[in-house]
Formats: C-alpha cells, sequence, structure tokens
C-alpha cells in the first residue's frame, strides 16, 4: 500500500480507467486541411476538469532538451508514442518547476490541474497544468 505524503490530501486521485472514459470522433480542421481526432469526454472526466489532482503513472520526456514532458500510464515500450495504447493513456504536463532528475520511465505520483483539449493537436489530450512531481515510487 502507498503511503500518501500529506500535500496529497487536498487533492482527489485520478485514474487512468477514468481517463479511458472517452470517444474520438474525426473532425476536419479547416487551418491544416486535415483530419483529426476530436475527443468527447465523459461526463465524469468533464466534471473533473479544473479540479486540483493527482495521479500515478511514468515520466516521459517528449524532446531532447527535456522542455516538454508527458505522463503515460505505461513505460514508453508500451506507451501511445509506441502504438501500443491510445491517446488517453498520455497526460501533457506543464510543470511549476522542472526538476534535474526527470528522467524516461520514471514511476512517479504527480499532482496539478487538470484541463482537457477536445480538438487542439498541438497538445495532448489531458494536461495537467501547474504539476508538480509529489513523490517518486521508483526509488
Amino acid at each position: 500500500m502507498l503511503s500518501m505524503p500529506s500535500s496529497v490530501q487536498a487533492q482527489s486521485s485520478l485514474t487512468w480507467e477514468e481517463l479511458s472514459q472517452v470517444v474520438f470522433v474525426d473532425e476536419y480542421q479547416s487551418q491544416t486541411g486535415t483530419v483529426y481526432p476530436r475527443a468527447e469526454f465523459s461526463k465524469k472526466v468533464r466534471q473533473r476538469e479544473g479540479q486540483d489532482v493527482y495521479i500515478i503513472g511514468y515520466l516521459l520526456p517528449l524532446d531532447v532538451k527535456g522542455n516538454a514532458y508527458a505522463l503515460s500510464a505505461s513505460p514508453f515500450a508500451a506507451c501511445f508514442f509506441c502504438g501500443k495504447s491510445g491517446p488517453e493513456t498520455v497526460m501533457e504536463l506543464v510543470f511549476k518547476k522542472k526538476e534535474s532528475w526527470f528522467a524516461m520511465d520514471r514511476l512517479v505520483m504527480v499532482r496539478g490541474v487538470l484541463d482537457l483539449n477536445a480538438s487542439d493537436p498541438s497538445h495532448l489530450y489531458y494536461i495537467l497544468n501547474q504539476a508538480e512531481v509529489l513523490e517518486r515510487l521508483d526509488k
């Protein structure tokens, strides 16, 4: 059983199972002339938007310089970017402060404010703003 840090008590737990309650519908993007999947989030997920939440997942650096990160339900070898899962299994992280120890596939508990992105292809469908790592779980 994981012990919850005291800073978690003000947030509510968010699970990958809960985030999987989404349907993707192809939508034409007139700006780019392409078809892009638009997310239709479940009512339960929509009710979580703007909430301060915590979730457990694997850190994935998205660029060489370490300026962009995602959190994944699975380690990199089985994540969405490798084609083994869907886009609902990753979350964009916008950190308050990036730490120097961030590395691929670190299992962590992260807190932040949940933002939903239904149709902007320049971002992931789930975004965790003001994110901070509460605990490294792979020590």
